[in-house]
């Protein structure tokens, strides 16, 4: 998912994304990661919600990279992650990518 921040990338926007992964993760923790862009605590608070309403327990992770992210969600055995990070060409750009079990991005994702 991208998008910019305030215009095409909004709370509402994240947490309807977020949510649908919520059933099939049924109360296993997902962890929740973001860089340092100020933008990026807003979209990791939106994720959470979107994930605690329907049952998830979200983990915030913190301020993490996306390898080191993956390799966590490997290592705990969380059910996924969400790395919500900038874009390397545009400081307003705020992409999420979702993480599966086995600590890597879904198909068509690097890593994927």
């Amino acid at each position: 998912m991208r998008g910019v921040i305030g215009e095409s990338l909004t709370p509402q926007l994240v947490t309807s994304f977020a949510a649908p992964s919520g059933p099939t993760a049924g109360a296993g923790p997902i962890l929740v990661g973001t860089d340092t862009r100020p933008s990026g605590e807003m979209v990791k608070q939106a994720a959470i919600a979107g994930l605690l309403s329907v049952g998830c327990t979200p983990v915030d992770a913190g301020i993490v990279p996306v390898p080191a992210l993956m390799l966590h969600v490997r290592e705990v055995g969380a059910f996924g992650g969400i790395a919500v990070s900038g874009s390397r060409g545009s400081p307003s750009g705020m992409p999420s990518r979702f993480i599966s079990l086995r600590g890597v991005g879904p198909p068509g994702q690097p890593g994927g």
